[in-house]
């Protein structure tokens, strides 16, 4: 990733990510399904919804950069985060840190081939109910898994 007005989004993803895998591996099996407040989602569903999320971000920057629009909802993201619980509730802690390592790889590459001209394509954001840059999306690759990271550990004390 070429610029982003100092910070590199990137390297900040890379940091979270490695954070997230640590986490996730380090879990016995109790923390793992502990339930987060707020969340409403165990730690290993929660770790899963993260990884999920990879894909959604990266999807989103390849749409914008293709010319599209990212038409997605709030509710939309809502209704695919319910899906998201039935379907990870029941994912293994292996399974959660390999989601997570590989995902998060895949993610980071991507994100590290962003250019400055890709960088600064903008679309319509749904979620957003505006026009923004793919600079702009990059801030959630990384703080989507760095705020349920945090939410995680507070849940098993681990602040």
């Amino acid at each position: 990733m070429a610029s982003m007005g100092g910070d590199n989004q990137a390297d900040t993803f890379e940091r979270t990510l490695d954070e997230l895998v640590e986490f996730a591996a380090s879990l016995t099996p109790e923390q793992f399904a502990t339930l987060v407040p707020g969340e409403n989602w165990s730690v290993g569903c929660l770790l899963n919804h993260v990884a999920d999320g990879f894909d959604n971000v990266t999807g989103w920057i390849d749409t914008l950069i293709a010319g599209g629009s990212v038409d997605m909802t709030v509710a939309d993201i809502d209704a695919a985060n319910v899906e998201m619980q039935a379907r990870n509730s029941a994912v293994d802690q292996a399974t959660t840190v390999a989601r997570l390592r590989d995902g998060g790889a895949t993610a980071l590459e991507r994100l590290r081939a962003l250019d400055d001209d890709a960088l600064g394509t903008t679309g319509f954001f749904a979620p957003a109910e505006a026009e923004v840059t793919v600079a702009a999306l990059c801030v959630p690759a990384w703080r989507h898994g760095a705020g349920h990271l945090a939410n995680a550990r507070a849940a098993l004390g681990l602040e």
